[in-house]
Order: C-alpha cells, then sequence, then structure tokens
C-alpha cells in the first residue's frame, strides 16, 4: 500500500503503510515509521491537493486502455464519480502527463470512460495514474455570489456568448444615422466603453437594424451571425365559447421555419406543446391540433438570413364545446 489511493474503507483491511506492515501484532518499532509514512502520503496529497486519485473508491484499482481517448475502471460501477463534465488528469509513459474533461461514462462489467483530452491521446500500454478534478460538475461546492468580475479571464465574456442568451423587452426595426468622431461621445467619450466593433456599417448611416430594448430597458441592435429566432403569438382563443381544430399554419416569415402548437382546454392548465411540424414547398406547416386555447411559436434556424416576421396565417374549424 503506498499513498492514500490505497487506502481501503474497510479498516480492517488497512494492515500496511507504503510496505511497512500494520497488521495486528506488530513490531513496536513499526509505529513510528508508519506514522511518518501517513504523513509523507498526506504531505504528498497537499502538494496537489486540487486532484484526486479516486481509482474505484476504496482501495487498490485497475485502469486499463481501451482506445486513444478512453479507459475502463475495472471491476466497478463508479459512473456517478466519473461524469461527463468532470477534469481529469492522466499519465502513462507515452503521453506523459496529459488532461481532459469526461464526455461520458457507462458501466458493463467495467466502468468505461470516454475523455476529450486537451492534447495527445492514449496508448495501449499501462497506465499509471488517473486523477479527478476535485470539484465535481453536478452538485459543486462553489458557493453562490462570489464570482466577481476580478475572477473572470480577459475574454471570457464575448459578444457572442452575449447573444447567446441575449433577451428583450422590445424588439423592432430601426435605421440609423452617421457618426463622426465627435458624435461618437453621444454613445461615450470612453473608447472602450462602445462595444460596437468600428469596422461595422453601424457608423455609415442609413443602415436598417434589428434594434432592441434589453431588460435593463437601454437601447441595442442585433448584429453579426443569426441565432436562433423564436417568435410566439398570445394565447388566443380562435372561436369564443368553442374548442378549435388547427390543420395549416403559415409563417408570415422569409425564412424556412417550423412551428410549434401550445393548446390548453382551461386557462389554468399546463399547455400541451405539439411536435415541431417542419415547412413545405408551398411555405405551410402542416399540422393537427384541437384545443381551446392557442399559442403559435414559429422558430427560424440557426444562421438563416430573414428581414421580417409579420405574425401567422391558421386554418382552423370550431368543433363544439367540449
Amino acid at each position: 500500500m503506498a499513498g492514500i489511493k490505497d487506502y481501503s474503507t474497510t479498516q480492517a483491511n488497512n494492515t500496511s503503510l507504503n510496505g511497512i506492515s500494520t497488521a495486528e501484532g506488530m513490531l513496536p518499532s513499526n509505529l513510528n515509521n508508519a506514522i511518518r509514512a501517513l504523513m509523507k502520503n498526506t504531505r504528498d496529497w497537499y502538494n496537489d491537493s486540487q486532484w484526486v486519485e479516486y481509482g474505484d473508491g476504496s482501495g487498490t484499482y485497475t485502469a486499463t486502455y481501451a482506445s486513444a481517448t478512453s479507459f475502463t475502471i475495472d471491476g466497478v460501477d463508479v459512473t456517478s464519480f466519473y461524469h461527463a463534465g468532470r477534469r481529469i488528469k492522466l499519465t502513462a509513459s507515452t503521453p506523459g502527463t496529459i488532461y481532459g474533461t469526461i464526455a461520458s461514462s457507462s458501466f458493463s462489467t467495467n466502468t468505461t470512460i470516454n475523455v476529450t483530452w486537451d492534447s495527445g491521446s492514449l496508448s495501449n500500454e499501462a497506465i499509471t495514474n488517473v486523477y479527478v478534478a476535485a470539484l465535481s460538475k453536478t452538485n459543486s461546492s462553489i458557493p453562490t455570489e462570489i464570482i466577481g468580475t476580478s475572477n473572470i479571464a480577459d475574454g471570457a465574456v464575448t459578444t457572442a456568448k452575449i447573444a447567446a442568451d441575449a433577451s428583450a423587452s422590445s424588439i423592432f426595426s430601426q435605421f440609423v444615422g452617421a457618426y463622426t468622431v465627435e458624435l461618437m461621445d453621444i454613445i461615450s467619450e470612453n473608447l472602450d466603453n462602445i462595444n460596437i466593433a468600428l469596422d461595422t456599417d453601424f457608423w455609415n448611416g442609413g443602415q436598417r437594424y434589428l434594434g432592441a430594448i434589453d431588460n435593463n430597458y437601454k437601447a441595442a441592435i442585433f448584429s453579426g451571425t443569426e441565432n436562433e429566432g423564436t417568435i410566439e403569438t398570445r394565447e388566443m382563443e380562435l372561436f369564443p365559447g368553442h374548442r378549435s381544430s388547427i390543420t395549416n399554419v403559415r409563417p408570415i416569415v422569409d425564412a424556412t421555419s417550423t412551428v410549434t402548437i401550445k393548446t390548453k382546454e382551461r386557462l389554468a392548465d399546463t399547455a400541451t406543446e405539439s411536435t415541431s411540424s417542419s415547412m413545405v414547398a408551398s411555405g405551410d406547416n402542416p399540422v393537427r391540433q384541437s384545443g381551446r386555447y392557442f399559442k403559435i411559436q414559429v422558430k427560424t434556424p440557426s444562421g438563416s438570413v430573414w428581414t421580417h416576421a409579420q405574425g401567422v396565417d391558421v386554418i382552423a374549424s370550431r368543433i363544439g364545446l367540449r
């Protein structure tokens, strides 16, 4: 037994410490040697405590090559510990020390761990050590409300990442006027505070943009590669006092779109969502959905170029009270 990784969670199984016998009837001279070994093992772990050699959770373990991007922990199900998103450090003769992120894990006789390596890969040889990050991806010990601006790496927050999660209280079409260097002061006197790239058409004037008021009531424009667009109608009772059946939706959007319908029988009910309907060559989205109250959702795919979205044309019929 050499190192914390080999300690067993069954107390009686811990009968040696770095080759020093700690079994019943051990030599008295082994006591101080065992204490020194324990201190060494503790310090070895502490020197790089962000990584844990978990193994199979108790005692010695066997890690075996499976492919260039996978290995196994033999004979035990440890998928909950080696879960997707957790970081890995592995040592072996050919790659040396390599780092990666667990992509997936599964169990059948052995636990197979698939890894996306930062660089390098495994060779068909003995694996020396497998370490996992002390912090797990799920149920981590990081407290809330502690990550401030001083803890975020430069360049970590990009306009692309912000756009991927952008929300707005109002969206509209707008034209922008031309700007001179002096007029840029209207936006900010500090060039570093202007978040619109200087090489965009925004500054030329006369350009039509999709404008917005964000949730902090600040004016903004959308630019760059188109994200998936989602447009949803208000909740409608198509035939007051009666249920309805919708058989076709035609999005008034100049892009190939999909349609999903949300239905309720009562306003207090949780909406039931239909499967997505794709647009056919005629520009229609065939559907078959019945209910009392409806919301129609139209989605345009990421990367599609479109300039307007007016609403939807619906073919529906009244089908009764219940």
